[in-house]
């Protein structure tokens, strides 16, 4: 690898830091009626994240929102009822949400213009995610709520219906934000190029 290179990866590695340190101080703030609010608040951070990087990247940036998730209370009663599943289903919800984003934001962005690649990918975030949780949901959750007596069938189309609205409001987010990302994402490629191009002017 060159020192061009090397000088372009170290500045996107602490761009990435940040924006993990984002998403962790978002995920820990302790009010749970904002839990929502949270998720969709993330939209920025795990967007940029997603767009700048590579896959590996994406699958990064997607884990730690699925590990800060598995700390929520809302989110820790459902893995206290199937603990190995809950918690695999967190960490595989995220990664996967985080690869599919940047994979559809980097075949795009080849293709056609930035800002269309940075409104797919904030369409894939959350379908991908929210279409996972309530799956992994029916798959493994459903059936004990059956048995406390706490989902009877109307409690299954109640969250159904707020998994859903929560997917629309935060690609709502996404695609308002998408051409203003769009062009942070393009400063951010001059930034890595001028990294590189005074790395070499200095000799290094």
């Amino acid at each position: 690898m060159s020192d061009k290179n090397k000088r372009k990866n170290v500045v996107l590695l602490l761009e990435m830091i940040v924006l993990t340190a984002v998403i962790v101080a978002l995920q820990t703030i302790k009010v749970e009626w904002t839990v929502d609010l949270i998720n969709v608040l993330c939209v920025v951070p795990v967007l940029l994240g997603c767009v700048i990087s590579d896959n590996l990247g994406g699958a990064w940036i997607g884990f730690v929102f699925g590990l800060c998730a598995m700390f929520r209370p809302s989110v820790a009663g459902f893995i206290k009822t199937n603990v190995s599943a809950g918690v695999c289903a967190c960490l595989m919800i995220g990664t996967i949400a985080g690869v599919l984003t940047s994979i559809v934001y980097n075949r795009l962005a080849v293709k056609k213009n930035r800002t269309l690649a940075t409104f797919a990918a904030a369409f894939v975030w959350p379908a991908v995610r929210n279409l996972l949780i309530i799956v992994l949901y029916f798959l493994f959750f459903r059936a004990y709520y059956m048995r406390i007596g706490l989902d009877d069938g109307s409690s299954s189309s109640l969250f159904f219906k707020g998994t859903a609205l929560l997917a629309v409001v935060e690609f709502a987010l996404g695609a308002v934000i998408s051409p203003i990302i769009a062009k942070l994402v393009k400063l951010n490629e001059k930034k890595l190029i001028k990294a590189g191009d005074e790395d070499e002017n200095n000799g290094l």
